[in-house]
């Protein structure tokens, strides 16, 4: 792996442990947890029905398990009938321990949200469709091979969408996406990293390249 890209694959990892520390410490602080619920509730309140609200209904799905956890099953299998066993193990582990980790950490580390209603989750944090949908869809544009440094730009674009759907919709507060989106960089970048420590004890080994993705 390049020095290069290794150092971004660290970077990833290393940024997305300090956000996470730093939505914690939010999420625990009074004065932010009010701002954040005044945020949210002015973006949930901006609601105006219509193509808008249908889009983002819509929108939000994309981030779904229903829709997530097949797609990737889907994908392993592919791989699986191309012998590429390692990348096999990349897909379930990467999606196995996204949602392992969003599941434990809400049971667990319950963190209380700001007292702004009308919002449905209690304990909500961290989003589960923003890490799933971090954690799943940056791993199929490594895989993608070409121009994957545009593509990784058209995931941000496609990540704040979905982001921006859960708290307009009333589900989750501006904290809980953002802290979702960390986890699920954090994780990936160290799937990345396990992924390719494996394949430097295989037969066919692989490196992974910002500009060609996985190969």
């Amino acid at each position: 792996m390049k020095k290069e890209n290794m150092a971004i694959v660290s970077g990833v990892m290393i940024m997305g442990i300090l956000a996470l520390r730093l939505m914690n410490r939010l999420r625990n602080d009074d004065h932010w947890m009010k701002l954040d619920g005044i945020g949210s509730l002015a973006i949930f309140s901006a609601r105006g029905g219509g193509f808008v609200d249908f889009f983002l209904r819509s929108y939000s799905f994309l981030g779904s398990g229903f829709l997530l956890i097949p797609a990737t099953i889907y994908s392993a299998y592919r791989y699986r009938k191309k012998g590429k066993r390692n990348i096999v193990f990349l897909l379930i582990a990467n999606l196995i321990g996204c949602r392992l980790i969003n599941s434990v950490w809400r049971k667990n580390w319950k963190q209380r949200p700001p007292s702004t209603k009308p919002f449905y989750i209690r304990y909500g944090y961290p989003s589960a469709h923003s890490m799933n949908a971090t954690a799943l869809y940056g791993l199929f544009t490594l895989l993608s091979k070409k121009f994957v440094r545009t593509k990784f730009c058209i995931l941000a674009v496609h990540l704040g969408f979905i982001c921006w759907s859960r708290i307009y919709l009333g589900i989750h507060y501006i904290t809980d996406v953002l802290a979702g989106v960390a986890g699920g960089a954090m994780w990936l970048a160290f799937m990345a990293s396990v992924f390719l420590f494996r394949s430097e004890n295989s037969e066919k080994r692989f490196d992974i390249d910002l500009d060609h993705g996985i190969r």
